[in-house]
């Protein structure tokens, strides 16, 4: 997912069905819920790993990115 600028909401269904989590922003707020964490300000940028198949790269420019059950 790449986005200039703005709120992205993505719901990720399962999380232990991912493997792989890269979010980056370069201005703002990262909630990253679904996977335990969250983080904001300049350059944020949020890891995490488990044992499912999926990969999930995320890089906005200046906004807010929502990772979420759902």
């Amino acid at each position: 997912i790449e986005n200039l600028a703005g709120n992205v909401i993505v719901n990720v269904g399962d999380p232990a069905e991912y493997g792989e989590v890269d979010a980056q922003l370069k201005a703002g707020d990262i909630d990253a819920s679904a996977f335990g964490g969250s983080k904001s300000g300049l350059l944020p940028h949020f890891t995490w790993s488990g044992q499912g198949k999926f990969k999930l790269r995320a890089s906005l420019g200046a906004g807010n990115l929502v990772l979420r059950k759902g």
